[in-house]
């Protein structure tokens, strides 16, 4: 990664970055099956090669336009790709159709925004403005390519109101928007084979037509400032996901066969809430004779719902209904040394996958 910053006569700032990667990863299995009276059933072998690159550009120019206002513009470019050959067979025959192929996956993503940023009052400052964003994603084989553009205009609203005779608190408020690309696993169509296919071992696999998220939504925050270096926040937020992607496990038919295959798809729409409390503070600030003890406390509650899945606990994935964690540091004196340790808890909950599965976790 590089960065670099360039200021103006002016006060103008251009600021550009950009970044590059790659990786590799090789796996080779060999399984044997054998019946209860030691007969050899299945030799099943697995060769696995798969490389990434990927891609970042991006930039960001900011310049007065007044006393008090600035506009900006910025950009960002990102490109993942993964090339995989996947050879896999079962007695010496393929057991997918594409095994040997080369398969290549890619994402291309695109924004660009324009603001103007304004101190109004010493009260009030934000900034307002439009970005657009692009995705497209590329996926293929031997006898097909399959290739998926969305992009989408968004309002950029974002605004701070300093409360008078309360020090540094301040509320904030935003839109946000957010347009996330399938990963590159869940777009390349190579499967993996479960050897012992079943409902709850199935194949997975990816699928080339998977549409990127569009998430929207509000958030408001309150923000606290201590007398000495800690705050206290609260966060409200509300959003609104299109296009959620969710894993689903069906029965297909494959060739000749039938068999259970987990694979992402596109399932509509989702809504999420919710609320999140933090506070970091030293304990010196409530108790001027206790220990220098840094604390670090966060709890957030969170409701979902997706509507293509029956009720009850259609939520999000991977979404409890709450969390919570507490930090402490200790700073020894005379010491340049600190101790400290987190604690975290996330209760169990389960989770409607879809209208016939249930994930308790």
């Amino acid at each position: 990664n590089a960065n670099y910053q360039h200021r103006f006569e002016d006060t103008s700032k251009l600021t550009l970055r950009a970044g590059v990667s790659s990786g590799r990863a090789d796996s080779d299995s060999l399984r044997t099956q054998f019946a209860k009276n030691g007969e050899q059933l299945n030799l099943i072998s697995d060769l696995n090669n798969t490389r990434d690159t990927g891609i970042s550009l991006g930039g960001k120019y900011t310049t007065p336009i007044g006393d008090k206002q600035n506009l900006a513009a910025g950009w960002d470019f990102e490109r993942s790709q993964r090339e995989q050959k996947r050879i896999s067979l079962d007695n010496g025959k393929p057991q997918f159709t594409e095994s040997g192929d080369n398969l290549e996956a890619s994402t291309r993503r695109v924004a660009a925004y324009v603001q103007s940023e304004i101190d109004l009052s010493p009260q009030w400052s934000g900034y307002a403005g439009i970005r657009w964003e692009g995705i497209q994603t590329h996926s293929s084989k031997a006898n097909y390519v399959v290739n998926n553009s969305s992009s989408v205009f968004s309002p950029i609203v974002h605004a701070v109101y300093r409360i008078p005779d309360f020090g540094k608190d301040q509320i904030r408020m935003s839109l946000t928007n957010s347009y996330r690309a399938p990963a590159l696993n869940d777009v390349i169509a190579v499967p993996a084979i479960s050897p012992l296919n079943g409902p709850t071992r199935p194949d997975r696999s990816g699928n080339p037509d998977l549409k990127p998220e569009l998430s929207r939504g509000i958030d408001i925050a309150y923000e606290h400032y201590l007398k000495t270096a800690g705050i206290m926040s609260v966060n409200l937020f509300v959003k609104e996901i299109n296009d959620l992607i969710r894993r689903r496990t069906e029965l297909v038919q494959v060739g000749n066969e039938s068999r259970w295959l987990n694979s992402p798809i596109n399932i509509g729409r989702a809504i999420a809430k919710g609320i999140e409390l933090e506070a970091k503070f030293q304990l010196q600030e409530f108790f001027p004779q206790g220990p220098a003890v840094d604390v670090r406390t966060n709890y957030s509650r969170f409701w979902s719902s997706v509507d293509d899945v029956k009720g009850p606990n259609n939520r999000l994935d991977q979404q409890p209904s709450q969390t919570a964690n507490l930090g402490l540091d200790y700073r020894i004196s005379g010491l340049p040394m600190t101790l400290g340790g987190n604690l975290n808890w996330t209760p169990a909950y389960v989770n409607q996958i879809s209208d016939t599965q249930m994930l308790s976790i």
